[in-house]
């Protein structure tokens, strides 16, 4: 996937008639001295130090991975380049304590781009990173139905807030929408959502075809047990849609992380055997504390 804040930033010099090059031309400091003009996006922070070896005097390193602070200027942040990926609005008011986006896009969801300021007019799907777009459902219809006129499949990258969706809203899931997964993905993120999530699944599934089986991730790590991960899976498998579990970026997965992700990232392993079932198929000894946890 193109990083935006590059693909910006290469339009805007190259409207202006500068030659550019994208090509990753390490740390090679001879070959990057040829240049005017050098820009790093550090996307996440494991890769800071990678990114801030960059650094020089025709230097510019920009992105989360780095700080929270450095943006791009206003006539460039404003290009849209239509590289079929990018966000229809920005911000989120849900304050997640794993999550950087109220820090850096603000608590109030800011409508930015429709669908024909993203779409290049030849692409079959368009990709939106909204963190949540439901939180502006008029603009998440008015996407469904511009993408409708089209026949252009949909992909909101980072989930939809399953917690915002009202009987419209999961007509339009359903409905008028084409999503490039099959499916939209949603997100479990902790164990006191499992009654809302049963709730608004149901709501999905008034309108949706019999085989209606949404992507839904899992963070683990972050404020949860073991047993309470177990649980969403086990919420998730019972009501046949396909898992996806991540660990959170600042913990070292345990062993029986590992054993939990390997079964529930393999959606044949995860619909068709349980966890005890599936340690067994894959010759692990099962010896975790809370027995009555695991099917």
């Amino acid at each position: 996937m193109p990083n935006i804040a590059l693909a910006k930033i290469e339009k805007y010099y190259k409207d202006k008639g500068y030659g550019i090059t994208t090509e990753n031309f390490s740390n090679n400091n001879l070959f990057r001295n040829t240049y005017e003009k050098v820009f790093v996006s550090c996307v996440f922070e494991p890769n800071k130090e990678k990114a801030i070896s960059y650094q020089g005097e025709n230097t510019m390193i920009g992105g989360p991975g780095v700080d929270l602070i450095t943006k791009l200027p206003k006539e460039v942040y404003d290009i849209r380049p239509r590289i079929n990926y990018d966000f229809a609005t920005r911000g989120c008011h849900r304050n997640c304590g794993w999550c950087l986006v109220h820090r850096k896009e603000g608590n109030i969801v800011k409508i930015e781009r429709d669908l024909y300021d993203v779409w290049d007019s030849k692409a079959y799907y368009v990709t939106f990173l909204d963190n949540n777009i439901l939180a502006q459902p008029e603009h998440f219809k008015l996407l469904c139905n511009q993408s409708r006129k089209h026949r252009l499949a949909l992909d909101f990258n980072q989930g939809l807030d399953f917690r915002l969706i009202t009987d419209e809203i999961a007509y339009y899931i359903t409905k008028r929408v084409k999503f490039k997964m099959g499916f939209p993905r949603l997100a479990l993120d902790t164990p006191d959502l499992i009654p809302i999530f049963n709730e608004k699944l149901k709501l999905l599934r008034k309108y949706a075809r019999p085989k209606f089986t949404p992507f839904v991730y899992v963070l683990c790590g972050f404020n949860t047990t073991f047993e309470e991960d177990l649980e969403r899976l086990n919420v998730i498998r019972d009501n046949k849609c396909q898992a996806f579990l991540m660990y959170w970026n600042q913990i070292r997965p345990t062993p029986e992380h590992t054993n939990l992700k390997g079964w529930a990232n393999q959606f044949g392993m995860f619909r068709h055997f349980s966890f005890s079932q599936y340690l067994t198929v894959k010759g692990k000894k099962n010896n975790f504390n809370q027995l009555s946890l695991i099917r």
